[in-house]
């Protein structure tokens, strides 16, 4: 090493301040901070003029101010080093470029900045030469000190050294529930699960920091044993599938090479629907029913719980309503926030039809435990995966019957509906003062009902109204190609 003492700078933008914690908590690291001159650093309260000849930057760059003083501090040093992923990749702040602004205005409302950000928030490479990055949340300590002591000692860097490796810690395991899994190996900490489970539930948070941040019920327990009620919202609006629905595929399998027949009940939903993974924008319910026999299934049912639900005619208690959750997450939703008026809840309604797999647009159903569970997605992927070995496009299938449907709706009198724990926690509050006494209340816990369910794929508010076009008019397709209705 030269005579002369290094001059090191620290900066920070918009950060924690968790990279230069986790570089001085080395033992290496610290070792070289007394070989060298810190001119800035904040933390110790060093604010030296430049030039320097190491400069670490650690944050997000969110303003003009910020890209201003970036560009003086490059002009002063001689190596500037992106230091953790907001500096490198810009991190969780980032993703503030794929929010709308009514999102953003909702969480953060009006408020007056001191500085105006910008929206092309970035890295610090997209505003300055970067010399050398050091990637996580926190750096790794000895990723860091080993950067810092080549630079510091003027040790040139060979070919492929600049890339140094970094490996997120394993968790050692999935939280499993009965419906929902957490695999927090795949998940990139977006949030959008706790966004869209803390409207329904708040079942879902941070817990954590740096590298071993991760999404966990509370207290990390058990995905059942929190308050979520499987309603597998979140697993619709996971964009990397890192929470999604419990496979039962494998089990189906099992059941159909068992040798005996095998019957299925696919819901209205999921038929309406079933064309999307495969590009087609029509009614492709008759190449589901094909797509099911050729698997290996031997009656196809089509039934629907909206209209399940009407044929249940149960008696209010006393000043309570008589309550039909008419989804097993519903029932859950009840029990667990509401339980005072479990004593008023039915049994979700179920299909008249023995069967052996149930298909349909819920993740919620896997709680029931009676029939083996698919929901749209694990049938949409056995199907393709079935196709794909045959050699078959799916818009080569033929238009094959239901072999029986139940679609018959009752004249009911006036019920109260809710739909998604917004409106079922309005109804419910009523029910508890007594302000829907006689009435008959049905709950669905999906926002739009099971068009949306937590089993569905995601989709615009374009599809979910075709969605629910077809679903109501779907009887008189049927009839219109002169398949057999249900009237018993």
């Amino acid at each position: 090493m030269s005579a002369k003492k290094k001059r090191i700078a620290f900066f920070e933008f918009g950060d924690c301040g968790g990279c230069e914690l986790a570089l001085i908590e080395n033992a290496k690291a610290f070792e070289l901070l007394g070989k060298v001159e810190i001119a800035y650093w904040l933390l110790l309260g060093k604010k030296e003029e430049g030039p320097y000849d190491i400069t670490f930057a650690e944050g997000i760059v969110a303003s003009e101010h910020d890209i201003h003083n970036l560009r003086k501090i490059r002009e002063k040093s001689r190596i500037l080093v992106a230091l953790g992923a907001d500096a490198c990749v810009s991190g969780i702040p980032g993703l503030r470029r794929f929010a709308n602004k009514g999102s953003v205005q909702k969480v953060y409302g009006n408020v007056e900045l001191e500085q105006k950000p910008i929206e092309n928030i970035g890295p610090l490479d997209h505003f300055v030469k970067v010399d050398y990055v050091l990637r996580g949340c926190p750096v790794n300590g000895s990723q860091a000190s080993k950067l810092f002591e080549l630079l510091v000692e003027d040790i040139p860097i060979e070919q492929g050294e600049k890339s140094f490796d970094y490996v997120k810690p394993r968790f050692s395991e999935n939280n499993v529930g009965r419906a929902i899994v957490l695999d927090n190996e795949k998940c990139i900490l977006c949030e959008r699960c706790i966004e869209v489970c803390n409207d329904i539930v708040s079942a879902l948070s941070i817990a954590e920091r740096g590298i071993n941040t991760l999404i966990t019920p509370p207290f990390r327990m058990n995905m059942d044993a929190s308050s979520c009620i499987s309603c597998g919202q979140c697993t619709v609006y996971c964009p990397v599938s890192a929470i999604y629905e419990r496979d039962n595929v494998a089990d189906v399998y099992r059941i159909l090479s068992s040798g005996k027949p095998v019957d299925a009940i696919v819901e209205v939903e999921t038929a309406v629907s079933i064309g999307e993974f495969f590009g087609l924008n029509e009614r492709c319910h008759g190449m589901l029913v094909d797509a099911l026999k050729r698997i290996g299934f031997r009656n196809i049912y089509l039934s629907r719980s909206k209209n399940r639900a009407k044929f249940l005619n149960p008696k209010p208690i006393g000043r309570l309503p008589a309550i039909i959750p008419c989804c097993y997450s519903a029932k859950k939703f009840v029990e667990t926030f509401y339980p005072r008026l479990a004593q008023a809840l039915t049994q979700p309604p179920k299909p008249s039809f023995k069967a052996d797999v149930w298909i349909g647009p819920c993740t919620g159903r896997k709680i029931d435990g009676e029939m083996t569970v698919l929901t749209t997605r694990e049938v949409s992927r056995m199907i393709r995966d079935y196709l794909t070995i045959k050699y078959i496009e799916f818009n080569e299938l033929e238009d094959v019957n239901f072999d029986d449907v139940e679609l018959r709706e009752p004249e009911v009198g006036r019920r109260v509906i809710a739909e998604g724990a917004l409106e079922m926690r309005q109804v419910l509050d009523k029910a508890s003062r007594g302000e829907l006494q006689g009435s008959v209340v049905e709950l669905w816990a999906c926002p739009g009902g099971c068009n949306a369910g937590g089993g569905q794929y995601k989709a615009s508010e374009e599809i979910l109204v075709r969605r629910k076009e077809w679903s109501d008019s779907i009887g008189s397709a049927l009839w219109r190609t002169r398949w057999w209705v249900r009237t018993v």
